[in-house]
């Protein structure tokens, strides 16, 4: 794979760029059911 250097002064779709990277929230979210039973019984601390 190559990438190539994109100088954002000169490209033609620097402004389609910036207002996708700057304005708009990249964020992902997810909800699970975590058992922590195991971790507990061996009494592991849940945080360092």
């Amino acid at each position: 794979m190559r990438f190539d250097w994109i100088d954002k002064e000169s490209w033609p779709r620097r402004e389609y760029f910036e207002h996708c990277f700057q304005g708009l929230p990249c964020t992902y979210s997810m909800t699970v059911k975590l058992d922590i039973t195991p971790i507990l019984e061996r009494g592991y601390k849940l945080y360092p």
